[in-house]
């Protein structure tokens, strides 16, 4: 499986006809696998997208049905329908993209319809945040993780750094 690596919020496009261009550190991280990559796209009931590459979305469900399988016989069953029943719904909300030759994700209206924005407008504001093996892609305006993020990452790291993270053996 080819490695991917998203990381960092940039501030992006997204067009009257849904493209926007991914970022060139995206690109320079990733510079063989994305000219004409094939990525599933997500909606999160928050208001914002989940765009992985497809053999990422394919190892999700595979090791989601691989963890079903490590569980006891007794719980097996009704693990096997709930998976069975996430798989379906990944699936069937998830929406299958190429990158085109500009290096740009284009979205389906559906899929554009799926971001919240309070007043939609042709051309939106947009950030994509790298989440490792795959990005986000929000409105602008729900972009608290900017703030929020950085005091979560402060104070773990201030916790780390005295050996006080709750659950990590230093």
């Amino acid at each position: 499986m080819e490695e991917y690596f998203f990381t960092s919020r940039h501030e992006v496009k997204l067009d009257e006809r849904s493209r926007s261009v991914i970022p060139s550190p995206y690109r320079k991280e990733n510079p063989n696998q994305l000219l004409g990559a094939e990525f599933m796209v997500t909606p999160h009931a928050d208001g914002y997208l989940m765009i992985r590459p497809i053999s990422v979305f394919k190892k999700m469900i595979n090791d989601i049905i691989e963890k079903v399988n490590q569980l006891p016989p007794e719980k097996i069953e009704d693990a096997s329908k709930k998976a069975k029943n996430l798989g379906k719904l990944l699936y069937a909300h998830s929406q299958k993209i190429t990158l085109d030759g500009k290096h740009r994700i284009i979205l389906s209206p559906e899929m554009r319809s799926k971001l919240k924005f309070s007043k939609p407008k042709p051309r939106e504001d947009v950030i994509l945040i790298g989440r490792g093996s795959y990005f986000e892609i929000l409105p602008k305006e729900l972009d608290k993780y900017e703030e929020e993020s950085l005091q979560s990452l402060s104070i773990f790291l201030d916790d780390f750094g005295e050996g006080t993270v709750e659950g990590v053996n230093l």
